[in-house]
């Protein structure tokens, strides 16, 4: 009896001496970590990043080196057999999307175990990682006022590298900005269409083919200017008649003889050295504006040249410039 006792005394000793005692069936030495890698601006979970660790000294591993792949939050497992028990000292390195260079830390140490199913903090490393970091301003195209707060804003991915989600709503505050900020684990340039979900009686707007590329460190917010209500968006050019050259700095007014009422009116303005003017007075309301082009032609000739019965209808999408055609003044630049 004494001695059936004092071999279960021993065998009790030999338990709490094995480290695998409490823990589960022990395995062959192993080392087992797991890490966290986050992007480095800003910080979230630097997605499909591969982590490679390579051993410079201590225990030798069984394979030349241990791989992994950071998953959709960032968490990845180092997992590898070890030829004896002991640390293996060794080089970590993290591969970000091409063409952002890879980071190696070295002095990297990991202690072996044996006890099956036990994993040990490797720590939190933060890498480059592209990110998008681009606003939008929604804001009304007669005045230029912000649009609405907490006004529905869709992107709806069409082309490019892929994001994640590829869809999203996002809305606008009190000043009509909104942010554009998906995720991707490419390095590159997404395309999309904005879809402003107005309300009634109104119709959405679409803008069509906005794009957005990654970058790596920060930066101020792009932004993305989106002029929703109605406007008038035309433009003519307007060129010398002798010589065909476009007519830059010409005076030009556009006098509203009926249709819809506008700010100002008239209204005053000049073409620019392409001889391209801009007929875009502020409309009070929706409908078509009828009026004529009156062009004030520079000294010595000081002739007025007028275009009669201009019509323009009011827009309300985000449509860009329309053009209307040009004309072809008397005189030339010279003249």
């Amino acid at each position: 009896m004494m001695l059936r006792w004092l071999s279960l005394l021993l065998l009790a000793l030999a338990a709490a001496c094995d480290p695998c005692a409490g823990v589960g069936a022990c395995v062959e030495p192993q080392v087992r970590y797991t890490g966290l890698v986050t992007s480095l601006f800003p910080d979230f979970p630097a997605r499909g990043v591969r982590v490679e660790f390579v051993r410079t000294s201590g225990v030798e591993l069984e394979d030349a080196r241990i791989v992994a792949v950071a998953d959709s939050l960032g968490n990845f497992v180092l997992e590898g057999r070890t030829r004896d028990e002991g640390t293996v000292t060794g080089e970590l390195t993290f591969f970000p999307p091409a063409p952002i260079r890879p980071v190696t830390v070295g002095g990297v140490e990991m202690s072996t175990a044996r006890a099956a199913g036990e994993l040990r903090r490797l720590g939190t490393w933060r890498v480059e990682y592209p990110f998008f970091a681009y606003s939008g301003r929604l804001f009304h195209r007669n005045n230029g006022a912000p649009f609405g707060d907490s006004t529905r804003v869709e992107f709806r991915r069409t082309g490019g590298i892929p994001i994640y989600p590829d869809t999203f709503v996002v809305y606008t505050d009190s000043l009509g900005r909104f942010p554009l900020r998906p995720k991707t684990t490419v390095m590159g340039e997404v395309t999309g269409d904005l879809l402003v979900h107005r309300l009634p009686p109104f119709q959405s707007t679409v803008v069509r083919g906005v794009r957005l590329s990654t970058f790596t460190i920060p930066r101020l917010d792009s932004i993305i200017q989106v002029p929703v209500g109605i406007g008038l968006p035309y433009q003519v050019l307007l060129t010398w008649q002798e010589t065909g050259e476009p007519a830059g700095g010409v005076t030009v007014q556009f006098r509203r003889t009926g249709g819809v009422r506008m700010l100002p009116d008239p209204y005053v303005t000049r073409t620019d050295p392409f001889g391209t003017v801009a007929l875009s007075p502020a409309p009070l309301e929706a409908g078509e504006l009828v009026g004529d082009l009156v062009v004030q032609l520079p000294e010595p000739r000081g002739e007025v040249v007028v275009v009669r019965g201009l019509r323009l209808p009011t827009i309300d999408d985000a449509r860009p410039t329309q053009f209307l055609g040009f004309f072809a003044i008397p005189g030339g630049p010279d003249a």
